[in-house]
């Protein structure tokens, strides 16, 4: 095995929407026995998400509502630096202007940095209004969702906020079970097309980022299937395809990019084997939002069902992974071809040692694939060949909580 680059996990603790004992950042590398070594870490809170940015610069967000221990203040964002050596330091720091943040990427421009902002999974403020009939009713008030847009200065520190785009509304399952209003899990930007998943709505927002001003402009409002709950996404490299992994129901959607930005579906592909929906159809409710004492059939309510977690593409754009989490059995990473037009084709169904898979990381130089496994407090690695069976290397790492993993 050849030496790979340097990884860097984002880890958790209490007090996030995932729970753990992660301490924040730190600097991995691979040896040439396979053998893993801590080169640094970055201590910070509730590091869930991690991306690139510019150089050796790098960003994360801290997943809570109190950032800095601030009653009240949202989420934060942090900047830091992967030096020379391995180690990191903390280049700048701010809020991150709405609660628990998910999400982040840097604009291919390498001037904005957009931050998914997913909102609390607890009631925030409650009161009670007095209706018609003389009773009293508890009304209770959510953080709201929100895209916030930081323009970076040079060095990659953050200059200002320039846009905050709040969203609202219910997806199915509004009566209960999951994120009942929204809930944006993810947003991407490719060419100016900005691409938001709302998880709590059913819904995925496209919109347009001026790269003059960093301000957003609304395109479309898409409804994916009800209840299915869109959670990430990713933009294929070189044809205008997006695919979207759902939290709700194991499955994942194929978008084509018209040329007026709007979205259409081309199709939704399990992502599990066949024999797995002779029991667990994928279901196709004909209304927007359950009924009152309609029974929940997602994920969050049945943990036979796998929920999907990440996915990312190849840069060559021709392997699609797939991570989903399984409580009462073992968590998997679903590979899948890409033929040219941009269609998925199911090859393996990998499992996972331990069942609540979040984030991995891919090194296609090496063709490895670090996975985290946070009910193990693991990073493991496999290797992928041509045929895209994960081969597990038995080379690991024990790290609390790691979330998410990049090369």
């Amino acid at each position: 095995m050849n030496q790979t680059d340097y990884m860097t996990v984002g880890t958790v603790r209490n007090g996030g929407s995932i729970k753990g004992n992660g301490k924040g950042v730190y600097s991995l590398i691979i040896r040439h026995d396979g053998s893993i070594q801590e080169t640094g870490l970055l201590e910070a809170d509730s590091i869930s998400f991690i991306c690139h940015g510019n150089g050796n610069v790098m960003y994360g967000v801290s997943e809570t509502k109190d950032f800095s221990g601030l009653n009240g203040s949202g989420g934060g964002v942090i900047a830091f630096i992967r030096n020379s050596d391995g180690t990191l330091s903390l280049l700048d720091r701010s809020i991150s202007y709405g609660s628990r943040p998910c999400y982040l990427t840097m604009t291919q421009s390498g001037r904005y940095l957009l931050v998914a902002n997913h909102g609390s999974h607890t009631t925030v403020t409650c009161s009670y209004q007095k209706k018609e009939d003389g009773s009293y009713e508890l009304v209770r008030g959510f953080d709201e969702s929100s895209v916030a847009v930081f323009a970076l200065k040079k060095d990659g520190s953050f200059d200002r906020l320039c846009d905050l785009v709040k969203m609202e509304g219910k997806g199915y399952w509004c009566h209960g079970g999951g994120q009942s209003t929204s809930h944006i899990h993810c947003v991407i930007e490719k060419n100016g097309t900005v691409i938001v998943c709302n998880r709590g709505t059913d819904e995925i927002a496209v919109m347009k980022l001026d790269e003059n001003t960093g301000k957003l402009t609304p395109v479309e409002i898409f409804h994916v299937h009800a209840g299915y709950a869109p959670r990430h996404a990713v933009f294929h490299p070189s044809l205008p395809v997006i695919y979207v992994i759902f939290e709700n129901y194991p499955a994942v959607g194929i978008y084509e990019i018209r040329k007026d930005d709007t979205l259409q579906l081309k199709r939704i592909i399990g992502t599990m084997e066949d024999s797995f929906y002779l029991c667990h159809p994928l279901p196709l409710h004909e209304k927007r939002h359950a009924d009152v004492d309609e029974v929940n059939t997602c994920a969050m309510m049945n943990h036979r069902l796998p929920m999907g977690s990440q996915l990312q593409v190849t840069h060559d754009g021709k392997i699609l992974f797939v991570s989903s989490r399984l409580y009462s059995s073992v968590g998997c990473i679903t590979s899948y071809g890409i033929d040219a037009s941009g269609d998925l084709h199911l090859q393996h169904v990998n499992p996972m040692p331990g069942s609540d898979i979040r984030g991995f990381g891919l090194d296609e130089k090496n063709r490895i694939l670090a996975a985290g496994i946070m009910d193990r407090n693991r990073i493991v690695l496999f290797s992928y060949d041509d045929s895209i069976r994960l081969q597990e290397t038995h080379q690991h790492y024990d790290l609390a909580a790691p979330s998410c993993i990049i090369f």
